[in-house]
């Protein structure tokens, strides 16, 4: 119970990140930025930083180098507290590098341009929105530029999607508005795909996370 609070409150700071940086810049953080050669630099977990008490990591970060460059490698190399989740350890990458076992929702960290958190982007609601949540397994660094699932793969069915390495039956997510729900495995593809997409237009049941 007491892994399952932590990873409640690291989803609560990294929901209170997003939006500081939404407040701040106006916009989200990009789920990846690119150099003019179409490089991908960097990805959204290390623009928020500077939210979550990080920003002397943050300030050593060359962002105009890919996040695995040699200049670059001891900053990420280290291990955010935020992004690990209790049940799982902070045992680093194969590389070395520290990894996160939280992981944004394609269908709005996969877009080219960043989301905003309004009505047009969000028409059916940001509380009926994932954002992010728990990863199941195979864990990537951090600061790893495509850190992203599709929630359409279910919960706790594949190593490359959303789930909970624990024993609860179901995973935790960052919703849209910052707040934090947790979703059984029993809940039908439809009702995921829905909450995957900011856009879907779908119709989603009262208790739909029952």
């Amino acid at each position: 119970m007491a892994a399952k609070i932590q990873s409640t409150n690291n989803l609560k700071q990294i929901g209170i990140g997003i939006h500081n940086h939404y407040s701040t810049f106006k916009k989200m953080p990009a789920g990846t930025l690119f150099d003019s050669q179409g490089r991908a630099l960097h990805g959204w977990q290390t623009m928020l930083l500077p939210f979550l008490e990080e920003e002397i990591t943050f300030k050593q970060i060359n962002r105009d180098l890919p996040w695995n460059h040699q200049y670059n490698r001891p900053p990420f190399k280290r291990v955010i507290p935020t992004f690990i989740n209790p049940v799982v350890g902070d045992d680093p990458s194969l590389e070395g590098y520290g990894l996160s076992h939280y992981s944004g929702n394609v269908y709005v960290f996969g877009r080219d341009d960043p989301i905003r958190l309004n009505e047009t982007d969000f028409p059916d609601g940001t509380s009926n929105t994932l954002m992010v949540g728990e990863a199941l397994a195979n864990f990537k660094p951090w600061g790893h530029p495509k850190n992203w699932r599709d929630p359409g793969l279910g919960i706790n069915t594949t190593p490359d999607g959303f789930g909970n390495p624990g024993s609860y039956k179901g995973a935790q997510f960052l919703m849209a508005d910052g707040s934090i729900r947790f979703i059984t495995n029993k809940v039908s593809p439809e009702v995921l795909k829905a909450l995957a997409m900011p856009s879907g237009r779908a119709k989603i049941p009262v208790n739909w996370d029952d």
